[in-house]
């Protein structure tokens, strides 16, 4: 699994370092308050082998709070709205199943259609 990390990383860190406000109204839905690996430690800076978990934080329990909430930085950076909404105690894939959040999208997806 560790060149697999590297590989991800490689891939990811211009992106991640980039990313930018994509400028149409935009709701940043999220799960948190679940134990999340932040930090960990690879053995001689090695990518290829498998790292040590330093850190533990909150987040959805695969993705950290501080990369959930990047979203948030676009509310100061386009006009258009950006909605952020945090799904407590809601796991990474927990969430896509999650009778709250499906309705949360079911409303705004539909209150146009409806009214």
């Amino acid at each position: 699994i560790a060149p697999v990390t590297a590989a991800v990383y490689q891939k990811t860190i211009n992106e991640i370092s980039s990313l930018t406000p994509p400028h149409v109204r935009t709701y940043c839905l999220y799960g948190t308050g679940v134990p999340t690996e932040t930090n960990y430690v690879y053995p001689g800076n090695d990518f290829n082998v498998q790292p040590v978990v330093e850190k533990n934080s909150l987040g959805d329990g695969t993705v950290p709070l501080e990369s959930l909430r990047e979203c948030v930085k676009w509310i100061t950076q386009q006009e258009e709205p950006v909605i952020v909404n945090e799904f407590s105690l809601k796991n990474h894939i927990g969430i896509l199943k999650d009778e709250e959040l499906i309705h949360y999208i079911l409303d705004k997806t539909t209150r146009t259609i409806n009214a």
